[in-house]
């Protein structure tokens, strides 16, 4: 099957799944293998969806984009052992900077001390000009998924082990370890 030919499959499966599960934009769309978040994307209209799998022959995962907090879990139990450990929580932050009714967002994003480090990054992601004057007190959230090399803040969330995470880690079947991604306030 030639590529046009897989993309227009492919992207009336989406729509299909967009549609069936009336799940509104935005959903995530990710290469089924990837590392570091490297072909995410957060898609948010029709046009959007068409060029990211025109752009992206590979097989594609989509999702229901979840808003709200993220954290990486990583979670084992050793073979014939009832119980596992909880080892690591990596609580995933999206940077922001704020708006004071003078500047433009690009020098907002070159003042700030950590920001700077990111900024090509930001500038290529965001979908608003780097011109614009934010508004005083105006926040604009840098990055949206959490991913180091997409600009998110790893922070560690081992004050979130609780033994009602340790219990639901439980329920997980097999002996093995996991490397989770949850998002949502849900977690909480």
């Amino acid at each position: 099957m030639r590529r046009w030919t897989q993309t227009v499959v492919v992207r009336r499966i989406a729509t299909r799944f967009v549609d069936r599960h009336r799940a509104p934009y935005p959903v995530v769309l990710k290469p089924d293998v990837g590392e570091r978040g490297s072909g995410v994307a957060v898609i948010r209209t029709d046009e959007e969806l068409r060029r990211y799998l025109a752009a992206n022959p590979r097989d594609t995962i989509i999702q229901r984009y979840v808003p709200g907090l993220e954290f990486g879990i990583f979670y084992y139990r050793y073979p014939n052992e009832r119980d596992g450990s909880t080892s690591s929580i990596t609580e995933k932050s999206f940077p922001e900077v704020i708006g004071d009714g003078r500047s433009t967002l690009r020098d907002l994003i070159l003042c700030d001390p950590r920001a700077v480090c990111m900024a090509a990054a930001y500038e290529k992601a965001l979908r608003r000009s780097m011109d614009e004057i934010q508004s005083a007190g105006e926040r604009v959230q840098l990055a949206e998924l959490g991913s180091h090399c997409r600009g998110a803040i790893f922070l560690d969330g081992a004050r979130l082990k609780t033994p009602a995470l340790e219990a639901a880690s439980r329920r997980i079947p097999g002996d093995r370890a996991e490397r989770s991604r949850r998002r949502g306030n849900a977690y909480l």
